[in-house]
């Protein structure tokens, strides 16, 4: 049975994703001064944030930030020609490539989101 790589992506990143929050978790908690409440916050407010980053930068909202950054970098090299002709076709080219990728969100919403919910239990109820 071969495993396409988009599910072998999928599930490294569920992987990552409760490593990297109990990895941030069980620290704070232990060695801060942070309770269980506001270790669980951090990561549950760092995880959503990201991803609303992202879908605000595949919704183009950076297009013509990007495209300036790429032309005052094409800038110091000499005799070079532009990639882009203007902020237009930029904007297209890269609405291409946003409509053959989509990003994997699930498993950072979901743990986000537990530790949200954790976060407001255990400001409830301390451990």
């Amino acid at each position: 049975m071969l495993i396409s790589k988009r599910t072998k992506a999928s599930i490294a990143c569920w992987i990552i994703s409760v490593i990297v929050a109990l990895a941030v978790i069980i620290p704070l908690r232990f060695f801060s001064s942070f309770g269980l409440s506001n270790s669980c916050l951090v990561v549950g407010l760092v995880y959503l944030g990201v991803i609303f980053f992202i879908y605000i930068n595949r919704w183009g909202m950076f297009d013509t930030f990007r495209f300036q950054f790429i032309n005052f970098c094409y800038s110091f090299r000499k005799g070079s020609p532009h990639k882009y002709k203007d902020a237009y076709s930029y904007q297209e080219t890269m609405a291409n490539k946003r409509e053959e990728t989509h990003p994997i969100w699930i498993p950072w919403v979901v743990v986000g989101g537990i530790c949200l919910v954790l976060a407001i239990i255990f400001a409830f109820y301390p451990a």
